[in-house]
């Protein structure tokens, strides 16, 4: 498992300029398909937050 400060800053170089960040080799630090799968994995659960903040927001509204 990686460190949740190396993570973070690595999530923002990829969400920054992914193609980029995976050129330099901060990428191809720890094993490529493991850090493409925690990065996906963290990028979701981020998504799936802010979307079930948005539709909680929609609720309000309507009510």
């Amino acid at each position: 498992m990686i460190s949740e400060a190396v993570l973070n800053s690595m999530k923002q170089l990829v969400l920054a300029d992914p193609i980029d960040a995976f050129q330099k080799k901060v990428v191809r630090q720890c094993h490529p398909v493991l850090l493409l799968v925690e990065l996906y994995c963290v990028l979701s659960r981020e998504n799936f937050k802010t979307l079930r903040r948005s539709r909680y927001r929609r609720m309000d509204r309507n009510s």
